[in-house]
């Protein structure tokens, strides 16, 4: 039996549409999920582990070959000093040195004239180490010993952590857990729950900051027998994360 030539030429123009409503139907995009983005902060605290002391001499003398030989030599006998309160040789650093010549201004001549130039009236040298203290109870003792050895340029004292990785990361779960008590509220409120974490963003860089105060040789002598109260060390995290919405 024969179809007739108008049925096969019907069904023959009946397929382009049908094909052209599939292809629609795989091109239209899937709808973006709802989301939700929440920042987050947290504090972790600890007590300072180390304290970091600089602290030199200045020597001064009417050539420069004289105050340099005045100064190693007591600056070799704040070192010893040092490595004899136990502190490692890594844990001493030379962060100074500088050699200067000293000036008198004569200001202008009897007569009124010119300016009259600054006059060498001898040298200065300069030369400081910081050290790192690792044993806070040996902290006075050490600043003793120091000004004992001829140290009469003592800087600033600061208490410090030898590793903030700890603290910086109990930081971070904070303010995360901080994070995520915010957005369950706001997805509460809303009548939805939280689906999967879609981004995490860290703001940023975390690091304590230090206590520090400024000693001089006379305060250091004062604290070598007064115990020094440095509290607490902060670490601040915040966060930025994005979650997924769901029903």
């Amino acid at each position: 039996m024969r179809i007739p030539a108008t049925f096969a030429c019907l069904g023959l123009l009946m397929l382009p549409p049908v094909a052209l409503s599939t292809t629609a139907a795989l091109a239209q995009p899937a709808p973006a999920p709802a989301t939700i983005t929440v920042s987050g902060e947290g504090t972790a605290s600890a007590p300072p582990d180390m304290a970091v002391l600089t602290t030199g001499v200045v020597s001064q003398a009417d050539d420069a070959a004289a105050a340099l030989k005045a100064n190693s030599t007591t600056m070799e006998a704040l070192v010893a000093a040092v490595r004899g309160a136990g502190i490692a040789g890594n844990d001493i650093s030379t962060s100074g040195f500088s050699v200067q010549p000293r000036y008198t201004y004569p200001g202008q001549n009897n007569n009124g004239g010119e300016q009259q130039a600054p006059k060498i009236v001898g040298y200065e040298v300069r030369n400081a180490v910081t050290i790192k203290v690792r044993d806070m109870k040996a902290l006075g003792p050490l600043l003793d010993s120091v000004v004992a050895a001829g140290a009469n340029d003592v800087g600033n004292l600061s208490m410090t952590l030898a590793d903030t990785a700890p603290l910086a990361d109990k930081a971070r779960r904070a303010a995360i857990a901080d994070a995520r008590k915010k957005a369950e509220a706001y997805a509460e409120a809303a009548g939805v729950k939280l689906g999967r974490v879609l981004r995490i963003a860290e703001q940023g860089a975390m690091s304590p900051r230090a206590f520090a105060m400024p000693v001089s040789p006379d305060s250091a002598k004062m604290m070598s027998s007064v115990p020094v109260e440095a509290g607490e060390l902060d670490i601040r995290a915040t966060v930025d994360v994005a979650w997924e919405l769901v029903p």
